[in-house]
């Protein structure tokens, strides 16, 4: 996959907000799903009311 592959949109609002709260935009936080050796988990502890997954990149 290469980045021309990806078509990433998120609110600007949101995007702000979690800056501000985690020190990560949201624009380096969406590189990871470019890294050839990155992990995708199902995340069973958050997928109560709709499913969830999370990913893991070096």
């Amino acid at each position: 996959m290469n980045g021309a592959d990806l078509d990433i949109a998120w609110d600007p609002a949101k995007a702000q907000t979690n800056l501000a709260k985690h020190g990560v935009s949201f624009a380096q936080a969406a590189s990871v799903l470019l890294d050839p050796l990155a992990l995708t988990v199902f995340d069973t502890s958050h997928s109560q009311d709709e499913e969830r997954w999370f990913t893991l990149g070096l």
